[in-house]
């Protein structure tokens, strides 16, 4: 049986790294390293800090409007 995200108290980092490892297992490698990176790089330091039961879908659009804008501060 599969758990809610928004059942778990962990962070969005943390959610990420769980992503990540399953992807592992079902993505090619160079699609895997192109996830890696981009969460890594773009996604974690600008979400990671969050709990997965407090980002809100503002939080996403923020985050999306900064990587286009070319800022990716979300606060």
């Amino acid at each position: 049986m599969r758990r809610n995200v928004d059942s778990e108290n962990i962070t969005f980092s943390d959610y990420m790294e769980k992503w990540l490892e399953r992807k592992k297992k079902n993505v090619t490698y160079g699609t895997y390293r192109h996830y890696e990176a981009y969460s890594r790089n773009h996604i974690i330091p600008s979400l990671g800090k969050w709990q997965t039961n407090k980002v809100k879908d503002y939080h996403i659009a923020g985050f999306y409007r900064a990587f286009f804008l070319g800022s990716l501060y979300v606060s």
